[in-house]
């Protein structure tokens, strides 16, 4: 019974080490037991979760709906629609067939300001066109 505890304890102690809030996979854990004239070796794995998961709806001030008429017309020319998504200042987008928003990583295709749209690119690598 006691080494059973010893077994379940260490256990428990290689999981919380393996779970330490990184955002990176934890590696595989080995713990060694002794119980009278065996060796007991368990390998735990534990995985933290995900950290670039992100929600299903904008947080923060961007994306967000913008009127045609606040945006260059250079930019929309080519569009009839009346509003349009604003990813970043001077950073655009058209808006979803199914209007919902969703998170700045689900727009690949963005237009707008070239200097805006440089920055942009560096940490949302897209498609776009700039002025």
């Amino acid at each position: 019974m006691r080494s059973m505890l010893l077994l379940t304890a260490a256990v428990t102690v290689a999981v919380l080490a393996g779970c330490s809030g990184s955002s990176e996979q934890a590696a595989p854990t080995t713990v060694t037991v002794t119980q009278s004239a065996e060796t007991v070796t368990e390998t735990v794995t534990a995985t933290a979760e995900s950290a670039d998961t992100q929600p299903a709806e904008p947080t923060g001030e961007y994306p967000k709906v913008v009127p045609r008429d606040e945006i260059d017309d250079r930019y929309v020319a080519y569009n009839d629609d009346t509003e349009f998504v604003m990813l970043a200042p001077g950073v655009y987008a058209e808006m979803p067939a199914d209007g919902v928003l969703g998170v700045l990583s689900d727009y690949s295709s963005y237009f707008g300001e070239c200097t805006a749209i440089h920055r942009y690119a560096q940490q949302y690598p897209g498609g776009s066109t700039c002025w």
